[in-house]
């Protein structure tokens, strides 16, 4: 992604998840170090159950997810109140922007879930339904441009849980390319889906060794095992400097650039050398003309999966030499679970924060750092300032990178 051209900043943001449905409470309880991860129920499960797994102990951090019938499917309910926080943030009327120069990339990773298994029943049962219309993972960008009138790109990347990372650089993309003026960015997912957590579970990327449903996901601590599934949403507000001025609206944070590239050693393993997001971040801190001594703190993706702490350290590492034993980072994993899809957005949105307001959440659950993956982690809040890098890695090989400053 080009870091030349026009400013870009971030005028709204609006969060949606287990900590609320708001992003003010969302960002106090993460500075809290709170903790959502809980023991599952059946009704966590949008009314769909957990199934039979020989006593399987699923934990996981649901949304708060907005309440109204509109929507079947609860990734729409999550994105549309996500959308309509970040666009009041902004203070973004209709007259304010002109349709033809505002754009939407809104990303699911996954589409419907819940939306697919009502219209499937339905269909066995021979009765009539709508739930199909909200099954497919380009209906939420859809949505959200019918619903503020953009007439411009209509976007729905998918790059599993690096979607919304991804999203949010192809709409900076637009801007600095002189496509839009405005658009509105981010992602969601619901995914504490049965289907998904037997998956999951199958693929051994899941903890399944804790004290407490609490304290299941561990990341970047020496007995880390996986993590737990979250759900949320978040969204931005991203318009050119001198068009935000004009209506008089303020920046959270600017977006310098950033970088997308693949990790092609499968669809779940991640190269242990971390070359590939060791890449991406070099890539990026050239493109913005900036050092490693810029960065004030890092975001990191952090899953505690055995392999890919090691390898996000061993790239920060790389990318970083030893200034990387000094710059803070934080995971979030472990407050909110792994909201998948929504993971690159809603942790964009603590980086974009962080700037605002010069601080950094605690990085929970970290009592025995493995000396395997050395780095600055916060365990307590902490004072930051200068740049925000945000890293996000997806299963299948996608990397994304994203570097935001104060606007």
């Amino acid at each position: 992604m080009r870091c030349s051209g026009d400013d870009v900043l971030i005028t709204g943001i609006g969060c949606v998840g287990p900590f609320g449905v708001d992003r003010e409470s969302f960002w106090e309880r993460l500075l809290a170090g709170d903790r959502a991860v809980r023991r599952l129920s059946a009704a966590d499960c949008h009314g769909l159950g957990l199934g039979s797994h020989d006593r399987f102990q699923f934990v996981g951090a649901p949304a708060f997810t907005p309440a109204g019938d509109v929507f079947v499917e609860p990734v729409l309910r999550l994105i549309s109140a996500a959308a309509s926080e970040a666009v009041s943030h902004a203070r973004l009327s209709a007259d304010s922007y002109s349709p033809d120069r505002a754009g939407c990339v809104i990303g699911t990773s996954k589409g419907g879930l819940t939306a697919f298994s009502q219209a499937l029943a339905a269909e066995r049962r021979r009765e009539p339904n709508d739930a199909w219309l909200e099954v497919m993972p380009h209906v939420a960008s859809s949505v959200i441009s019918r619903t503020y009138g953009l007439r411009a790109a209509c976007l729905a990347p998918v790059a599993a849980c690096a979607t919304g990372l991804v999203s949010v650089l192809r709409a900076f993309d637009l801007i600095q390319s002189d496509l839009c003026d405005v658009v509105i960015a981010g992602s969601g997912d619901a995914s504490l889906h049965p289907a998904v957590l037997a998956s999951f579970k199958r693929m051994g990327v899941l903890a399944t060794r804790f004290p407490e449903p609490a304290a299941a996901c561990r990341p970047f601590n020496r007995d880390r095992d996986g993590f737990a599934i979250g759900e949320g949403a978040a969204v931005f507000v991203l318009e050119r400097r001198d068009h935000a001025e004009r209506r008089g609206a303020e920046g959270v944070a600017r977006v310098l650039g950033g970088a997308v590239l693949s990790d092609p050693c499968g669809m779940t393993d991640v190269d242990p050398t971390g070359a590939s997001p060791s890449r991406a971040i070099t890539d990026t801190l050239a493109r913005c003309g900036v050092t490693p001594q810029n960065i004030g703190h890092v975001n990191l993706h952090g899953t505690a999966t055995r392999s890919n702490d090691v390898a996000e350290a061993s790239a920060l590492r790389i990318a970083f030499g030893a200034f990387a034993d000094r710059v803070p980072c934080v995971a979030l994993k472990g407050a909110i679970g792994h909201q998948l899809g929504a993971a690159g957005a809603t942790e964009l949105a603590v980086t974009a924060l962080s700037i605002r307001d010069g601080m950094l959440p605690p990085t929970v659950n970290l009592d025995d750092p493995d000396p395997k993956c050395a780095l600055s982690l916060t365990r307590e809040p902490c004072a930051v300032s200068g740049l925000g890098l945000k890293l996000s890695l997806g299963f299948g090989g996608h990397v994304a990178v994203a570097l935001l400053g104060p606007a």
